[in-house]
Parts: C-alpha cells; sequence; structure tokens
C-alpha cells in the first residue's frame, strides 16, 4: 500500500490527534519535571513517562467514551494500541533534545541542590521544556500520520 504524503484531510486529522496526545505528555512531563527537580534526569524521565501514559490513556478513554460511545475497556485497549509507541516517540525526544541543550543554557539546569533558587529555575526550565516538547510533536508526526493512513484509526478523531 502506497502512502499518499500529501493528503491534506489525513494530516488534519493527524495533527489534531497528536496535538491531544501531546498535550496529555506536556502536562505529564512539565507537572514531573517541577515535583522531581531534586532527582536526577533518568529519574524524572522514567516517572515522566509514566504519568504522561496515564494521563494520555485516560484521557484518549474519556475521549473515546464520549466523543466514540466506545465502553471502557475498549476504550482503553484502543488508546494504547493507537498512540503507545507515540507518547514513547514523543517522551524520548524531548528529553535527549533537553538534555542535549541542557549545557548550553546553564539556566535551564533540571537537576538543583539548592530549594532557595528552585522557583527561578523552574521558571527557567519552562521555555527549554516547551520547545523540548514541540520538537517531540514534530518528530512523532510522521510516524502517527503512517499509522493513521495505514490503519484508518488514529486516538481520538
Amino acid at each position: 500500500m502506497k502512502i499518499n504524503w500529501l493528503n491534506k484531510n489525513v494530516w488534519k486529522q493527524n495533527l489534531k490527534s497528536t496535538f491531544i496526545c501531546f498535550i496529555s505528555c506536556s502536562i505529564g512531563m512539565m507537572l514531573t519535571t517541577v515535583f522531581f527537580m531534586t532527582i536526577s534526569i533518568a529519574f524524572q524521565f522514567v516517572v515522566s513517562v509514566l504519568a504522561s501514559f496515564i494521563l494520555s490513556f485516560t484521557v484518549l478513554a474519556l475521549w473515546n467514551i464520549t466523543f466514540k460511545n466506545i465502553y471502557y475497556k475498549e476504550a482503553i485497549k484502543s488508546s494504547y494500541h493507537t498512540s503507545f509507541i507515540s507518547i514513547i516517540i514523543m517522551m524520548v525526544i524531548s528529553y535527549l533534545f533537553m538534555i542535549l541543550l541542557q549545557p548550553k543554557f546553564p539556566s535551564h539546569q533540571m537537576s538543583m541542590s539548592s530549594n532557595v533558587s528552585m522557583n527561578m529555575n523552574v521558571l527557567s526550565a519552562f521555555p527549554l521544556m516547551l520547545l523540548s516538547m514541540v520538537v517531540g510533536l514534530i518528530v512523532a508526526l510522521p510516524f502517527n500520520y503512517y499509522i493513521l493512513h495505514k490503519t484508518g484509526r488514529a486516538c481520538h478523531t
């Protein structure tokens, strides 16, 4: 099956679907980073991925139950199958991007030793987190387009 990468309708549906996943991943990433700033970035990553999965699957399941009238068990199963790899792509790329840029921007350090400076560093870290999450979204879009085109299934559209 040949994929038409220029189909505007598929791109529109793909953008909408991926953006909803992106919001859930962003909330999970930002919350865990804020709550676990004094702990290593590896621990932050693991907790952030778990939080993002929980948030994404909850949002996707509620979306499917509300707008597609699917039972809860089927909604969770559908959410898992259509978004698992997409979430992994977004989170891994986001964290890799943050790790690569972190040494270049010392004010964006994700680990701190002083609680006094924590509030300032949290605020200065948000632009880097937002940028890294947008990069994760952009990298996940082609995969999601491929899955949508191949299977006709999106997370929540």
